[in-house]
């Protein structure tokens, strides 16, 4: 998916529900109901988008099992799902990149909980790391190494008590039994790849006791029309309400 801009299409529907040449004579009510119900088309042409939008991320739903998608550790594919265990493997990751320019974004993912509950004395429980990083050259980056980037969010911690949320939310899956879906919105300043990042850390020296299975990893532009829409309409509004007093 692109963010809306305006075209001939969309001018069109502007022209329709912005009669400029006489705004200034229309009833305040009657204009100001108008423009909301602008803001309510451009709305329902924004969920339209996001719901057939493109995720920017190549292979989010693992139905070609890797493709794509670049590893650390014991990752597996199974069932159309990307799976991290800690079978001989200290640190397993799964991450993958994208350019993107500046604007603002979506990520999201699902996600079901598989990790031991096994937390030896002296050791702390398995944990999995859910992480944007945010790299000036994709060659560069090296998230074994937590090197070649300029930026990152830490987005969310799991063991198995359940997730630990730094920012955005989690919510149960509304497509997967079993799983809870992660989103989160952020904004870039500027051009840059995005990596998602997702890391199994085996803290409690148990070998391969401990899982995660993913799916629906998702990464899409907002549209950055209409947002901008409610601030117009409320300015215009009230204007008329100040000149009508």
């Amino acid at each position: 998916m692109q963010p809306i801009h305006p075209d001939s299409s969309l001018t069109n529907v502007l022209a329709f529900a912005f009669p400029f040449p006489r705004v200034h004579r229309a009833n305040p009510v009657g204009v100001c109901a108008r423009l909301w119900i602008l803001h309510l088309g451009l709305l329902g042409l924004s969920s339209t988008a996001l719901a057939e939008g493109e995720n920017l991320l190549l292979n989010g739903q693992f139905t070609q099992g890797l493709d794509h998608w670049a590893t650390h550790g014991a990752v597996l594919s199974i069932s159309d799902q990307a799976l991290l265990t800690d079978a001989a493997a200290t640190r397993t990751l799964l991450f993958q990149g994208v350019e993107v320019g500046a604007g603002a974004f979506t990520f999201s993912f699902d996600f079901q909980n598989l990790l031991s509950t096994a937390e030896p004395s002296g050791r702390a429980k398995d944990t999995f790391f859910a992480s944007l990083y945010f790299a000036p050259e994709a060659a560069a980056f090296d998230p074994v190494g937590f090197t070649g980037f300029a930026g990152f969010l830490d987005l969310l911690d799991l063991d198995a008590a359940g997730p630990r949320v730094l920012r955005g939310e989690v919510v149960a899956s509304p497509v997967l039994a079993g799983f809870s879906r992660y989103t989160v919105e952020f904004v870039l300043p500027e051009a840059a790849t995005v990596f998602a990042v997702f890391d199994l850390v085996d803290l409690n020296a148990l070998p391969d006791d401990s899982r995660v299975l993913l799916d629906y990893v998702v990464l899409i532009p907002e549209p950055a029309l209409v947002g901008g829409w409610v601030g117009l309409i409320a300015l215009v509004c009230l204007g008329w309400r100040h000149i009508k007093s």
